[in-house]
């Protein structure tokens, strides 16, 4: 979560420790990812704004473009069955993003139109919507179960989401009437400031 790709070494009592090394707060710069067709290379991008979450943080780009990085663990990195990254993962979120808020184990972004879409665990329904377009067979919220693979077929932890088998790698847009003007977001829940009423919601 730090863009640092080694793990760190924790140390209790007097340092250093001469038979274990401690890790230094040391800053790092964090860099994204390189996909292929990337414009620009990652040493490029910069960013203009950053948002930690647990265990996780997310940012946005000068290009207005969302990036996450650190654990995986619900799917927050915008994609499903794969670990933690140091290298930040850029969020497919429809339009330019103007704000991103980090959570528990999900982010959401504001865009510059002033519409909000959530990704990562939706056990709670922190990502704004409990029915939307691509909604499972029951009916509730996206359910990432790989069902076709047979080792993990009824296996819980085969499941990238399998505490109530609930989240989302794609950014899901807040169901509401409202265009937000402001956004931030908690252990479970998220907030945010209407544009035309000045409600917080």
């Amino acid at each position: 979560e730090t863009g640092d790709s080694s793990i760190m070494t924790g140390c209790d009592g007097q340092k250093p420790y001469y038979t274990k090394p401690c890790s230094a707060a040391t800053p790092r710069r964090v860099f994204p990812e390189s996909l292929p067709g990337d414009y620009r290379p990652p040493n490029e991008v910069k960013f203009v704004s950053v948002a930690a979450g647990f265990r996780m943080a997310c940012a946005v780009s000068d290009h207005a473009e969302a990036y996450c990085w650190g654990s995986n663990y619900r799917c927050e990195l915008g994609r499903c069955r794969s670990g933690e990254s140091a290298r930040a993962h850029r969020i497919g979120v429809p339009g330019r993003v103007a704000e991103i808020a980090a959570g528990y184990w999900h982010a959401c972004a504001r865009t510059e139109d002033g519409r909000i879409f959530c990704w990562g665990n939706n056990t709670a329904g922190q990502l704004g919507s409990l029915t939307t377009a691509n909604a499972g067979a029951d009916g509730g919220p996206p359910d990432y179960r790989d069902s076709t693979n047979e080792r993990t077929r009824g296996d819980a932890y085969g499941d990238p989401c399998f505490n109530g088998g609930r989240c989302s790698p794609v950014p899901v847009e807040v169901a509401s009437p409202h265009r937000w003007a402001a956004l931030t977001l908690g252990t479970e829940h998220a907030c945010a400031l209407a544009k035309e009423d000045g409600g917080i919601y």
